[in-house]
């Protein structure tokens, strides 16, 4: 077979054909690949905490506060001017996440400990206003009666009328954690 310039030419148009299928087939498949398989060198998007997550981590946090501040007043001392500071500030957090986040677990705990806390340093106003939100929140939890029974020992002791000005706080929702004493 000869090859003529016609034949060479249909041979060449085929071959060029044939290297752009290929060539297109090839990037297709690349990009396909590119879409299915993530970058080992990328890393994954940080996926944002729930605000219930946040509430819990919140809560784990004052909590730890208030065991240190419980720890220095059962050891016999008296809280330093920034530590009431501190007990102070927590009282205001833990009513702020009463209002927006009612149900977050160990809410009705870290209330208890803040009121007793206050008691113990005998600002009977602040514990007697703790106890109030945490029985009115959580009036069917461990928590909840104790604060109920705390709020009636003080009633009895100082007069029911030393505490007329307390205001409640009503909270988003009705609170449905519970936290088992002692724990």
């Amino acid at each position: 077979m000869t090859i003529t310039p016609k034949n060479n030419l249909h041979g060449f148009w085929a071959a060029g054909l044939f290297m752009i299928c290929l060539l297109s087939s090839n990037l297709f498949l690349s990009v396909a690949q590119a879409q299915k398989a993530p970058d080992p060198k990328a890393k994954a998007a940080p996926v944002a905490p729930s605000p219930a997550e946040q509430a819990a981590k919140q809560v784990s946090t004052i909590s730890d506060q208030l065991i240190k501040l419980q720890m220095a007043i059962e050891g016999g001392h008296l809280l330093s001017p920034d530590e009431a500071g501190q007990l102070v500030s927590l009282k205001y957090q833990l009513q702020d996440m009463l209002m927006q986040s009612p149900a977050t677990p160990q809410l009705d705990k870290c209330l208890y400990i803040a009121a007793m806390l206050f008691t113990e340093r005998e600002a009977y106003d602040n514990a007697y206003e703790l106890y109030g939100n945490l029985s009115e929140s959580f009036p069917s939890t461990p928590y909840g009666l104790r604060a109920k029974a705390q709020m009636q020992r003080l009633e009895k002791k100082y007069g029911a009328d030393t505490f007329a000005a307390y205001i409640p706080l009503t909270p988003a929702a009705p609170a449905t954690a519970a936290s088992a004493p002692g724990k």
